[in-house]
């Protein structure tokens, strides 16, 4: 074979190979962008047709962003006319996700498509039940157009619900959401976000584990409080109210803002903390109760104090870092009364510590762990804390008695 045949045998086999990349491909503006899905359970319940696909209904509420429409909405709820609509919804029932997929695609104009999704909302009922949240999950991490760095959020009522809020400050309700999401900074009564890939790393493990969990006020959202979730049977068992979420919050070392609140002298005092971290060390057992100690140490600046206080005498600063503490202590005692004797589930991560830096001992103890003896419920925790005041604020005092 000359070299200018084999030239082009070579350059049509590049030819074929470099055009079958193409054979799927949609134009941008033939897409349609789904930002955020929520799964509820159907209002129709079973399905009719059960020879085809056995088992109960579900909803499933696809929200969409219109482009051009965010360049006119400038910041309206996207719900006043047609014209300039920033989103729509669509909701539609059946048996899976990927079910739910398809027919949607039957009732827009543009295909779903989900590289730009942000966040899913699953309701409590699908939740609590474990082969709708495993079956609703799987379609998310398999694929291909998904990334695992998506929020998840469980929803206290109907998840449809939330995608129909009123968006305070943004084009639609998704991007509503996702900024509430990152206010972690200033509240430390919310979990921090919850993204898909880490869900499904609790779920390949059977770890118990907790998701923000958000509920509906008004025109808007709530995010106080945590879904809390079984690591074996992979469902939602209860949830921590806004306090044990802030102590569940200093036991693992996720506070990276907001303030705690106490009394001094009968006088509520504040503190904007800015940051606190966790150790966990075990400190004995015989492998049927482990001890361990969580020392937490916080720090933060005094945003309210009392009334004529000198907080330049060192025993009167002393007196109100103690008083601090004695509230972070509080609130993580109640944080792993609910954990140990209500649930009985560990989500503080003692499991995983011992895993790490303990094998043997995790060993002997993982089968009983949270079933069984449960040894987690016995296990004996004392947390220790020490809070460090920085800063007194602006101001040596506001007023004078």
């Amino acid at each position: 074979m000359s070299r200018r045949k084999a030239f082009l045998a070579g350059f049509s086999a590049f030819a074929l190979l470099a055009l079958t990349g193409c054979w799927d491909r949609v134009e941008i503006d033939k897409r349609g962008f789904v930002v955020g899905v929520a799964i509820d359970k159907a209002k129709g319940g079973q399905n009719k047709d059960r020879s085809r696909s056995p088992g109960s209904l579900i909803s499933g509420t696809f929200q969409f962003i219109v482009p051009a429409g965010l360049k006119s909405s400038s910041g309206s709820s996207g719900r006043d006319s047609n014209a300039g609509r920033s989103y729509f919804n669509i909701g539609v029932e059946e048996s899976s996700v990927a079910a739910l997929t398809a027919k949607t695609a039957a009732r827009t104009s543009r295909s779903p498509y989900y590289e730009h999704l942000k966040l899913i909302l699953i309701s409590e009922d699908i939740a609590r039940d474990d082969s709708k949240f495993s079956d609703a999950l799987d379609f998310f991490l398999r694929g291909k157009e998904m990334r695992r760095d998506m929020h998840v959020l469980i929803a206290a009522g109907k998840a449809r619900e939330i995608l129909n809020v009123r968006p305070y400050n943004e084009n639609y309700p998704v991007a509503y959401l996702e900024s509430t999401i990152a206010n972690t900074m200033k509240t430390n009564y919310m979990l921090k976000s919850s993204r898909l890939g880490d869900i499904h790393e609790h779920l390949l493990r059977d770890q118990s584990f907790t998701i923000q969990l958000v509920r509906k006020r008004g025109d808007g959202i709530a995010l106080t409080g945590a879904a809390l979730f079984d690591g074996t049977e992979h469902r939602l068992i209860g949830e921590l109210n806004g306090e044990t979420t802030q102590g569940l919050n200093f036991l693992t070392g996720q506070i990276k803002g907001g303030v705690i609140e106490t009394a001094y002298k009968n006088t509520a005092i504040t503190a904007e903390l800015e940051r606190a971290v966790r150790k966990i060390k075990l400190t004995g057992g015989d492998g049927r109760r482990m001890k361990f100690t969580i020392a937490v140490e916080a720090e933060g600046t005094m945003v309210k104090s009392v009334k004529n206080l000198d907080l330049n005498d060192p025993a009167v600063f002393r007196g109100i870092e103690r008083q601090f503490e004695d509230e972070i202590r509080r609130v993580a005692g109640k944080t792993l009364q609910t954990l140990q004797h209500k649930y009985k589930k560990d989500v503080i991560g003692l499991n995983r510590f011992l895993y790490q830096n303990h094998y043997r001992a995790w060993k002997r103890v993982a089968p009983d762990w949270e079933r069984g003896a449960n040894l987690f419920a016995a296990a004996d925790i004392e947390v220790t804390v020490r809070m460090n005041i920085r800063r007194i604020g602006d101001i040596n005092e506001s007023e004078r008695g």
